[in-house]
């Protein structure tokens, strides 16, 4: 059971992650370490 709990997180890896970093992003937005993370983040 807990060998296909892991299996299924890491196929799912990227978007979990993706969304973890979206709402990060998105709760931080409105301060100096938002727009910081924002700078960082730009090509």
């Amino acid at each position: 059971m807990l060998l296909s709990l892991y299996r299924a997180l890491w196929g799912y890896r990227g978007f979990i992650l993706g969304s973890v970093k979206r709402e990060f992003q998105a709760r931080s937005r409105n301060s100096l370490f938002g727009a910081l993370l924002m700078l960082e983040n730009t090509p």
